[in-house]
C-alpha cells in the first residue's frame, strides 16, 4: 500500500495536530505519524489486541518517543474523550467492526469540531466471494475476523451523515489488497462535520467491539 506518510501529507496532516490512529499496524506506521506532526502533535495508537498493544508499548519505552503513545481500545468504545483529536485514522479496519455505524458514531464523537476523519479500506466487492473466502477460512480452522465485503461509497455517506458528516475527498487507491483469493481495491475518505453541528451519538453508550 501507498505509505500512510504520502497519503496523509496529501489530504491535509499539519505539524502540531493531535491524531487518533484506530488499529495501528505497528510502531513504524505511528513513528511515519509522528515524524508529520512533530514535537508539538500528538499520536495515540489504540488496538484490541493487548498482546499487540504491550510489544508496541514496551518499544516505545525503550525508544523515549514522547509524543506516541498506544493503549487497548475498541473502536467501538475509544479510550478518550469528546473532541479529542484534530485527525482520526481508520486503515483497515471498518471492514472487520460487525457494527461499523457504531464505530463512525465513536469517530464522529472524538473527532474535534474543525477536525477531520480519514477512512482507508475496502471497496465493496461480490458477496458470494466474500462468503467463500470466509467459508474457506473456516474450514482451515482459521478465523478471518472480517465482517463486510467493503463498502461502497453510497452505504458509507448515508452511514456517515447520520453523523453530520460530510465528504471532503474520496478516491480509489492504485493498490491493491487480498483477502484469501480474492484482490480487492482500496478506497481513501476524508469527512468533515457539518459547520456547527454536534455529533448525533452524544450521550449514547457505545459497545465493546
Amino acid at each position: 500500500m501507498q505509505s500512510t506518510q504520502a497519503l496523509l501529507r496529501q489530504v491535509g496532516i499539519t505539524s502540531g495536530q493531535k491524531v487518533l490512529d484506530i488499529g495501528f499496524r505497528d510502531l513504524p506506521e505511528l513513528q511515519e505519524l509522528a515524524s508529520l506532526i512533530g514535537h508539538a502533535g500528538h499520536i495515540l495508537g489504540i488496538d484490541i489486541d493487548a498482546r499487540h498493544v504491550q510489544a508496541a508499548s514496551k518499544m516505545l519505552s525503550n525508544l523515549s518517543i514522547s509524543s506516541i503513545s498506544v493503549k487497548e481500545g475498541s473502536a467501538l468504545a475509544i479510550p478518550a474523550g469528546d473532541y479529542s483529536f484534530d485527525l482520526i485514522l481508520c486503515k483497515g479496519v471498518l471492514h472487520e467492526i460487525r457494527r461499523p455505524e457504531k464505530a463512525i458514531a465513536e469517530m464522529a464523537r472524538v473527532c474535534k469540531p474543525d477536525g477531520a476523519i480519514l477512512i482507508i479500506d475496502i471497496q465493496r466487492f461480490s458477496r458470494i466471494k466474500f462468503e467463500l473466502y470466509r467459508a474457506q477460512a473456516l474450514f482451515k480452522g482459521q478465523h478471518s475476523g472480517d465482517f463486510h465485503p467493503g463498502f461502497s461509497r453510497e452505504r458509507l455517506l448515508r452511514m456517515l451523515s447520520q453523523q453530520r458528516l460530510v465528504e471532503v475527498d474520496y478516491r480509489q487507491l492504485p493498490d491493491k489488497w487480498h483477502l484469501g483469493f480474492n484482490e480487492v481495491n482500496l478506497f481513501l475518505l476524508k469527512v468533515e462535520r457539518l459547520a456547527n453541528s454536534q455529533p448525533a451519538g452524544d450521550n449514547i453508550a457505545i459497545p465493546s467491539r
